[in-house]
């Protein structure tokens, strides 16, 4: 899932973000908490002026990302 996410290509979040100019850097990994029985996928968005302007609009693209890899299965 996080490949998926990052990966270069251009239909890829990273990209759609970059290409928005909402972001500068994208990481996207697994943060273990407590253990491995507390683990949590977390998405960090480095925004840039215009991403601080419209957060909201990176945070859609990242569901939007989500549910386009639920529904390609």
């Amino acid at each position: 899932l996080a490949y998926t996410l990052k990966r270069g290509q251009k239909s890829s979040l990273y990209e759609k973000l970059r290409q928005e100019q909402l972001i500068e850097t994208l990481h996207v990994g697994i943060e273990e908490i407590g253990g491995e029985k507390h683990r949590f996928f977390e998405v960090d968005l480095e925004l840039t002026e215009k991403g601080l302007q419209s957060p909201q609009t990176a945070v859609l693209r990242v569901f939007q990302a989500l549910a386009q890899i639920q529904s390609a299965g």
